[in-house]
Formats: C-alpha cells, structure tokens, sequence
C-alpha cells in the first residue's frame, strides 16, 4: 500500500518520504519540510494516533503538516471521530481505499499552499 501512495504522490508531482517505523519518520520530520504525513493507525512499537501526537507535542516548529490518517482494522466510527479530534487530522482513509481518493487530499493542500505564498 505504502509504495502504491508513493507512487501515485509522486506522480502527480510530490516529493515523497516512505518509512517503515516512526524512528524513521522522526528522522525525516527533523530534516524536511513535510506538508501532508499519511500515517496508518497501527505502527511497529506504537499506534499511529499517538505518534502523531506525540510529534506535535515534542517538535510543534517541524509538526505543520496535515495528517491523513488510515487503517484496515480500527474502522468503527467512534474510533475514527476519536482519532481525527485527537490528531487534527483532515481526513481518515478506511483501506482499503482507492488510490484517487487519497491522492485527493495532497491536491487540496497544493492550492492552500499556492493560495499562502501568493499572499505571504
């Protein structure tokens, strides 16, 4: 799934960061500007809700980037309404989930980004 998002990022014109555990993510959220972070809700050693979390609190300069949050398994309605409070998440991807449809969210964020430089 993750490569399939990269790539389909990628295609339509973004710089794309895949990682395989949040030690790795923390490493590139400290080195690059990250606009959107797709995060799933269920990472090795912990889940992706308090990741998230946890990297707004600790790094609140570097945590500007809006969080797409995703899972196959924590699907109930509940959990996700939790989840997009607790994140401030824009959006919650149920997999799976079509690729457009995540694709989407990055080419929201383009013309917000593009509408902020052309006023700053």
């Amino acid at each position: 799934m993750g490569e399939a998002l990269k790539e389909g990022l990628s295609r339509v014109g973004h710089s794309v960061f895949l990682v395989a555990d949040p030690d790795a993510a923390t490493e590139v959220l400290s080195t690059e500007r990250i606009d959107i972070l797709y995060v799933d809700c269920l990472l090795p050693q912990v889940m992706g809700i308090d990741y998230v979390t946890k990297i707004r609190n600790e790094m609140p300069s570097r945590a500007r980037f809006k969080t797409v949050l995703m899972s196959g398994i924590y699907t109930d309605k509940d959990f996700i309404s939790e989840a997009i409070k607790k994140t401030q998440a824009i959006a919650f991807l149920r997999k799976p989930f079509n690729l457009e449809e995540a694709i989407k969210f990055a080419k929201i964020d383009d013309v917000a980004r593009r509408e902020r430089e052309d006023i700053g």
